[in-house]
């Protein structure tokens, strides 16, 4: 017998396909998104906050050098996630970096906002003796139709840019209103 019922010849019992992620939705090791679920997460994102006229706000984090067992990494990752909030909007990205998103936050909000970020993240730097840099890069929809895509090398660009810069290290993508409508029209 199987599952309480007789199987009589010629019944075949029915076949349940079981998906089985082996990697689940978070990293063992920072409790953040996967990379591969981070560009369909910001297209769903940008397409509620498109129809809802809000603005969303991407932070590429990198951080290069950074050993992501070490207990300076724990007290990143609780520090990252204390500033997004939501372990489902913070993703890990390629091999030295974080990208988060946040949602209704226009561009000086992010910049203010990665200001007190950088101020806590290079606290743990210090505490920790630790000598790499951070960047932080950010882009935002700035009321543009943008995929995801676009954003993600927006604020990636921003990120390897802050790397250069010795005091705030923090790069934001500003859009020329003026030139993307050029370019939306010269596509179209």
């Amino acid at each position: 017998t199987k599952c309480g019922k007789e199987l009589k010849e010629g019944n075949i019992p029915p076949k349940f396909t079981v998906k089985n992620d082996p990697m689940g939705l978070f990293s063992g090791v920072s409790g953040f998104g996967w990379e591969s679920y981070f560009e369909p997460r910001l297209d769903s994102e940008l397409v509620r906050a498109t129809s809802s006229e809000q603005d969303v706000s991407l932070f590429m984090i990198t951080l290069p050098g950074l050993n992501k067992r070490s207990q300076a990494a724990e007290e990143i990752y609780q520090v990252i996630l204390d500033f997004f909030k939501y372990r489902d909007m913070i993703f890990e990205y390629k091999n030295d970096s974080f990208a988060g998103i946040h949602i209704n936050m226009n561009l000086e909000s992010a910049i203010n906002y990665a200001e007190q970020l950088f101020i806590n993240l290079y606290a743990i730097y210090e505490e920790h003796n630790l000598t790499s840099k951070i960047g932080i890069g950010i882009s935002t929809r700035s009321m543009r139709l943008v995929p995801g895509n676009r954003l993600i090398s927006e604020a990636e660009q921003a990120a390897e840019k802050a790397l250069e810069e010795e005091t705030m290290p923090i790069v934001a993508f500003k859009v020329n209103h003026e030139k993307y409508r050029e370019y939306v029209s010269e596509e179209a």
